[in-house]
C-alpha cells in the first residue's frame, strides 16, 4: 500500500514509509514494505510526516469523511499514533484502537457518554468484530 507522494519538506517524490487504508469502519495501518516484503527503512520523524500526509490526503479526498466510529488496527509507533489520533479525532464521535493483548478495541477518543474512554464494547456502533 505504499506509493509515490510529494513530501512536505523537500517536495521530492519518494515511497511512503507507512501504509494506511480504510476498510469499512477500520483504518488498517502498518509500516510499509518493499515488493519483496522487507520494511522500508525510515526514521520516526519521516513516519510521522507520512502519517500526517496520508491522512490529510484521505480527508481531502473524502475517503475519511467522519462519522460515528473509526477503528484503528495494525502496527503503529507511538509518534505515528499520536499524529493519527490528532488528525482524525475531530471527525468521529468515537475512535478506538486495537489492543492485541485484550483482543478488543479500546476507545481512545469519544464525544459520547455511551462509549467513554477505555470502553471495549463497541458492538452497538459497529457490527464488525476485532480481528488483526
Amino acid at each position: 500500500m505504499s506509493g509515490l507522494v510529494v513530501t512536505p519538506m523537500n517536495q521530492e517524490h519518494r515511497i511512503m514509509a507507512y501504509s494506511i487504508h480504510l476498510e469499512g469502519d477500520t483504518l488498517r495501518v502498518d509500516f510499509a514494505k518493499t515488493d519483496e516484503g522487507k520494511p522500508i527503512p525510515a526514521a520516526g520523524d519521516v513516519i510521522v510526516q507520512d502519517v500526517q500526509t496520508r491522512v490529510r490526503q484521505m480527508i481531502a479526498s473524502g475517503e475519511l469523511s467522519g462519522g460515528n466510529l473509526l477503528k484503528i488496527n495494525g502496527r503503529i509507533s507511538v509518534g505515528a499514533s499520536y499524529t493519527l489520533a490528532h488528525e482524525v479525532a475531530h471527525l468521529y464521535r468515537v475512535v478506538a484502537v486495537a489492543d492485541t493483548r485484550l483482543g478488543a478495541y479500546v476507545v481512545v477518543s469519544s464525544t459520547t457518554p455511551e462509549y467513554p474512554l477505555a470502553a471495549t464494547k463497541l458492538s452497538a456502533m459497529s457490527r464488525r468484530s476485532y480481528k488483526n
